[in-house]
């Protein structure tokens, strides 16, 4: 999945094409979207997806939107968390010079409570804050933001 903005240009939008990404309209209900991550996901290929719906623009975890706890719920799909450190530094072009560390870290599969309910805003919360919390268990204390070790992080 990638923003929509990606997609204006044709040169761009050509090469993001060529990675299997599509577009999704951040902040809203995007339906168009949400099938097209169930035909990846049924075709067996990975969805990649950043939780909070964009890059931060801080060094550390913000809080995440609804989408990939909804997405992976409802097709029972395993997360894979992913977290990066070091990319902060990547702002501008002046970074290609410096040959900044990024350390890109890979954790262990898991997939979200499939309990037998009608699925509300509580269970996305609490869902979306199980995936965040995966991410921030692999991180350095200064990168958690958010999702920091806490007495609610640790339930």
């Amino acid at each position: 999945m990638a923003k929509e903005e990606l997609f204006r240009n044709s040169f761009i939008s050509y090469f993001v094409r060529q990675f299997g990404a599509f577009p999704v309209y951040r902040g809203r209900s995007n339906r168009d979207a949400l099938r097209e991550a169930e035909r990846v996901l049924k075709r067996g290929d990975a969805l990649g997806l950043f939780p909070e719906g964009k890059r931060s623009r801080v060094d550390s975890l913000q809080p995440a939107l609804y989408g990939s706890a909804l997405i992976a719920y409802h097709n029972r799909s395993a997360i894979v968390p992913v977290a990066i450190t070091g990319s902060e530094v990547m702002r501008g072009f002046s970074w290609i010079w410096s040959r900044p560390k990024v350390r890109i870290i890979i954790g262990w599969p898991f997939y979200l409570p499939q309990e037998e309910q009608v699925l509300t805003k509580t269970n996305l919360a609490e869902y979306t804050d199980i995936i965040m919390r995966h991410i921030a268990e692999m991180l350095p204390e200064k990168y958690r933001g958010e999702y920091a070790l806490s007495e609610r992080a640790a339930k």
